[in-house]
């Protein structure tokens, strides 16, 4: 497994994954037909995102980064530079998605580590990491990597509560 920058090569591969993630729910971002439709210009829109540049009212600066293994883009993941009030409720520092297939084969653990490197690198010394808490499989995957329940929250609009994790770095 390794985080990969996102590239055209991979288009294919990334469209089933993010097809399989929105037929799970697990899908953000933009429609797929319009990703599908002109690639290249999703990929400037990430690229764009790593600075801040054309961002929308409810988007954060951050790195995007899709997750390679065996050749396939088996899910991708974001590090928000920088949390926008919504996101210190829901969403954090770092948000994944794999992909069915590749699910309960460790790739998420591996690829949240990775990502906690990459926010480390940004002077990300609090990591704020959430998920619902019915979800056992990410509640694992945080704790493996050392996150810590800071607490349980309810989310306007939610039905169900929200852990938040912090991952400390001195």
């Amino acid at each position: 497994m390794k985080l990969i920058q996102p590239d055209i090569k991979y288009k294919d591969s990334f469209l089933e994954m993010a097809h399989d993630l929105l037929k799970d729910g697990h899908w953000w971002g933009p429609n797929l037909d319009l990703i599908k439709n002109d690639f290249s210009t999703y990929l400037q829109k990430l690229e764009d995102m790593k600075s801040g540049l054309g961002l929308e009212t409810n988007q954060a600066p951050g790195t995007e980064y899709w997750i390679l293994e065996k050749g396939e883009i088996a899910g991708r993941l974001k590090v928000n530079h920088e949390l926008l009030d919504w996101m210190k409720i829901r969403g954090g520092h770092i948000g994944y998605g794999i992909c069915s297939k590749f699910r309960k084969k460790g790739l998420a653990t591996e690829a949240l580590k990775e990502a906690l490197l990459k926010a480390r690198a940004l002077g990300i010394h609090d990591v704020l990491l959430t998920c619902d808490e019915d979800n056992i499989g990410s509640i694992k995957v945080i704790e493996r990597n050392g996150g810590k329940l800071a607490d349980k929250i309810m989310a306007p609009g939610r039905s169900i509560q929200t852990c938040r994790f912090i991952v400390r770095f001195s």
